[in-house]
């Protein structure tokens, strides 16, 4: 079994848990699969290129053959075929995941005769519905009675409105933005509802529709797919392609991502009594930052959203607590936050935006440091500010980023309270309180659950 995924990983992980210790539970099983079909890998020789280049002159030639007869390649010039292209299927947030699972059940009769008149799913999509006032619970229906595969999804990203920073609405909902690490649309989820302000019929305007013009020629591919990645933000949670991006994607494909969105999910510091996934350990995210620079050589925006367990507990008085606040900092700036920042500084000078994500616990005890301390720069939404972060600088920088901001990103704890007949509700927190901000999720432990 060690063998397998060590194999799978291509990483020497020696398996931490014992040797009497049970399987992983079914929800592990099916979203990060430890024994599993080998991860889809691009062949070692392609049996045809597509894409033209200065030592195939044949490519070119029949590329100019192909395109002589229209009037789109041949009388308009590239910069305005480009904008075109990149008004068709560019300039957006893309999801794009793979997933070992069984397939997706077919969607019902009524999804396409019109009766469900007011679809709330994202694309879609035939997902459980039983949640639908836990957004992060949702998934997909799937057919157990066939067998798992790999499976690609992509989507456009529909979870805002789609007005921008000058519209008089954006200003309505600029406190309220869901932010990447809280996304949900992938899944079908509950902020599909925006999808109904964004221009198109559904539910093609939910997908990215790039494949047709791909499919066209050589000319229309070549074109196309450098503004399909050079031009949109790629938004993924899916952890074993993040660790075989380059065997998936060509390194041509990589070197053009300009833009990123990744949700990492981990644990480690979780309890003995939590459940542990084979890919939620710190050696496995160290694998995955070491990557990261190599593998988007030309990034120039970088959003890392951090779920799970990432605040230490320690054992008080045959119980599992947290540790104080400085305790646990120290700790995490070891672990966590100091391997980012190396991490950061590998990156080319064309890195130029960059934002971690942190969950409401963690994140409110650093934005509480860097409060106190006072010489860093420390935004609010109570203040007035559009995010909830704050700045870390980099003291090893040379040419590259002075620093970069960790902001709020999954609201794991929220705020719960039962009122009895004819009692009043409890006096509102403080304004600072980030626990207590809009959009808040109730913690309990499946909210967790990736």
């Amino acid at each position: 079994m060690r063998a397998r995924l060590s194999r799978l990983l291509r990483l020497q992980i020696p398996d931490p848990r014992p040797a009497d210790e049970p399987r992983p539970r079914e929800e592990f099983r099916r979203y990060i699969p430890e024994l599993a079909e080998p991860v889809p890998a691009l062949p070692a020789g392609r049996p045809r290129v597509l894409t033209p280049s200065s030592s195939r002159e044949d490519l070119r030639d029949f590329a100019a053959d192909a395109t002589a007869q229209s009037s789109f390649f041949q009388k308009l010039p590239f910069e305005i075929r480009r904008r075109i292209l990149v008004e068709a299927f560019g300039g957006h947030t893309i999801h794009m995941d793979l997933s070992f699972d069984h397939p997706e059940r077919p969607l019902d009769k009524a999804y396409f005769d019109g009766s469900m008149k007011h679809l709330s799913n994202h694309g879609n999509y035939n997902r459980e519905t039983g949640g639908e006032d836990r957004q992060e619970t949702l998934r997909y229906k799937v057919d157990s009675s066939l067998p798992k595969r790999w499976i690609w999804r992509s989507s456009d990203c529909h979870r805002n409105p789609p007005w921008d920073s000058r519209s008089d609405e954006h200003n309505k909902y600029k406190d309220r933005a869901v932010n990447a690490s809280e996304d949900r649309c992938r899944l079908g989820g509950a902020e599909g509802h925006f999808c109904q302000l964004w221009p198109g019929e559904r539910p093609h305007k939910c997908f990215v529709g790039a494949m047709g013009w791909l499919l066209s020629c050589r000319q229309a591919y070549c074109e196309g797919v450098d503004v399909l990645y050079g031009t949109n933000t790629i938004h993924t949670a899916s952890k074993q392609m993040l660790l075989h991006l380059d065997r998936l994607l060509l390194p041509q494909r990589l070197s053009k991502i300009k833009s990123v969105e990744l949700v990492w999910y981990f644990k480690p510091y979780a309890p003995n009594t939590v459940v542990v996934g084979p890919l939620d350990d710190l050696r496995t995210f160290y694998a995955f930052l070491e990557a990261l620079p190599m593998t988007f050589p030309n990034l120039t925006s970088l959003y890392m959203a951090l779920w799970g367990d990432l605040t230490p507990m320690k054992e008080h008085n045959g119980r599992q607590v947290y540790m104080n606040e400085a305790e646990s900092i120290k700790i995490t700036d070891r672990d966590i936050v100091t391997p980012i920042d190396r991490m950061i500084s590998k990156f080319s000078p064309k890195l130029r935006q960059c934002t971690i994500a942190l969950g409401s616990l963690e994140y409110e005890r650093r934005r509480r440091q860097a409060v106190k301390a006072g010489d860093v720069e420390v935004e609010q939404i109570h203040l007035h500010h559009l995010q909830e972060r704050h700045w870390r600088p980099l003291n090893n920088s040379s040419g590259g980023l002075k620093g970069y901001w960790i902001q709020l990103g999954h609201r794991e704890l929220g705020r719960v309270w039962s009122c009895g007949f004819g009692e009043p509700p409890p006096p509102e927190p403080p304004e600072d309180e980030v626990l207590f901000q809009p959009w808040y999720l109730v913690g309990e432990q499946r909210h967790l659950r990736f």
